[in-house]
């Protein structure tokens, strides 16, 4: 773990965060055990988390030889607590702390280091001043996609199609409206996965440190469902409780996510058409900034549904249309027929015309399902994830081998062949319903020997040998 990452679990949900640290009890602390520092010596240490005295506090547990550029991380490199009246304070503080990337460290690139320099005489250094956070990235559509692919395999085009949204919506300066994606096809084949991927992907690619809110519609099913979600009128049972959409005041930047919204009330749809469309809705409470308004115009909602939108209009391979013909020409009882060659277009136009034709394909389908046209014309992209192919199925099924074994704190860098085959032997010739069946063969065949093995190496890399019937930890 590193700082961006407990920055990021503290983002994912800051008033749990918040209750952990004003529930702890005197003398005690929040831990973050063997955190890895960037430029420092030793370049591990332990994060503590506490209150003291009505003041949040932060404090690595021993002092650090620190030589990078981070203020943040200088305040605590001397091992003294860095102490913050509110909240709030000690936010802003974790978000400067996640400023520190790998561009910014200080390793030898053959000019003599800063302390062979005269640093005094270089520039005025009275007419300098730090910049207030991170410059902003154009975020390039390939790299997310690349991020993207470490979680979910076998869905190129779907995941390109993410891709291409986020790093549009990312790179403007502005938003007028939320960023909306409809993620659609069989289950099992990696919608949630790429949900969940979002927010992580954004927050290590771009500017901005994006939150999670996760929504189950499965608990989404009665009208007034939709008081949860917007939350109730005053004098009304949960008027006190926190709506899910308020989770945008804490940060602007959140990735909301109905899983399985197929399923929620008909009244949550409707009251969503209008955030996708105008990017705000009103609240029932007084907000921090004293107004009665939530804001999306960052978030970016995503939608999963298990429906088949699938596009039936697509030319079969081998057929063409006829205004695609150049000619005809008959002699001698045969036929010759002449083309017009297409012209080659530039990849940002296929992907274009690509994304638009399966998102109006997509949107008619699922107006003919039952959905209001109103609402399925609001969502900006849908994306289509094909059932897998084996290729895909193996990767994931290694993947969740290396998942489970980190469960057990064992980190496995290798996979025996004899191993995996007889894995996929196990998971797949029963014909599965999805891959998520594969970890109840994982955890069969191999939790016991993860179980045995958790102290092995103390977080090292092993090797995962002999066979299924007597699996073998290794050190790498």
């Amino acid at each position: 773990m590193n700082i961006v990452e407990i920055y990021g679990l503290f983002l994912n949900d800051p008033h749990e965060f918040k209750r952990q640290i004003d529930d702890l009890p005197k003398g005690k602390a929040l831990l973050f055990d063997h955190c890895e520092i960037l430029n420092a010596v030793p370049n591990k240490s332990t994060v503590a988390l506490y209150k003291a005295e009505g003041k949040y506090t932060m404090r690595l547990t021993a002092k650090i030889d620190y030589t990078g550029w981070n203020h943040a991380l200088q305040a605590l490199a001397e091992g003294e607590p860095v102490t913050f009246d509110d909240f709030l304070m000690l936010r802003r503080f974790m978000e400067e702390l996640s400023f520190e990337t790998e561009s910014m460290t200080n390793v030898s690139t053959g000019a003599l280091p800063p302390d062979e320099c005269n640093l005094d005489s270089i520039t005025d250094m009275s007419a300098l001043s730090m910049p207030t956070g991170k410059a902003q990235a154009v975020l390039d559509y390939k790299a997310i996609q690349k991020e993207l692919g470490k979680h979910v395999m076998g869905q190129d085009e779907a995941l390109e199609a993410i891709a291409y949204q986020l790093a549009l919506f990312g790179n403007k300066k502005t938003h007028k409206r939320p960023l909306s994606l409809y993620l659609y096809g069989d289950p099992g084949t990696g919608k949630s996965e790429a949900a969940k991927a979002v927010a992580p992907v954004m927050s290590k690619l771009g500017p901005h440190p994006y939150a999670v809110r996760w929504v189950d519609c499965n608990q989404l099913l009665e009208k007034d469902s939709i008081n949860r979600v917007i939350g109730a009128s005053q004098g009304f049972v949960g008027y006190e409780d926190e709506p899910i959409l308020s989770c945008v005041v804490d940060n602007s930047h959140t990735c909301i996510i109905f899983d399985e919204c197929d399923k929620c009330h008909a009244s949550i749809l409707t009251l969503l058409m209008g955030i996708l469309d105008e990017g705000r809705s009103s609240a029932k409470k007084e907000l921090p900034d004293h107004t009665h308004e939530y804001r999306f115009h960052d978030a970016i909602f995503i939608f999963t549904s298990n429906l088949r939108l699938n596009d039936s209009s697509q030319k079969r391979i081998g057929f063409a249309s006829a205004d695609e013909v150049e000619s005809i020409h008959c002699e001698n009882n045969a036929v010759e027929v002449s083309y017009r060659e297409k012209p080659i277009e530039d990849e940002t136009a296929a992907i274009t015309k690509r994304i638009y034709h399966q998102t109006e394909s997509a949107r008619k389908a699922l107006v003919a399902s039952g959905m209001l046209r109103e609402i399925a014309s609001r969502i900006g992209c849908f994306c289509r994830f094909k059932p897998l192919d084996d290729t895909a199925k193996i990767r994931i099924l290694a993947k969740m081998v290396i998942e489970t074994a980190a469960e057990y704190h064992v980190r496995i860098s290798y996979i025996a062949p004899e191993i995996m085959q007889a894995l996929i032997n196990a998971s797949m010739t029963e014909d599965a319903l999805t891959v998520r069946s594969f970890r109840g063969v994982i955890d069969g065949y191999l939790a016991a020997s993860f179980a045995a093995a958790s102290d092995v190496g103390d977080g090292l890399s092993v090797r995962l040998e002999g066979s299924i019937e007597a699996p073998q930890i290794i050190p790498a």
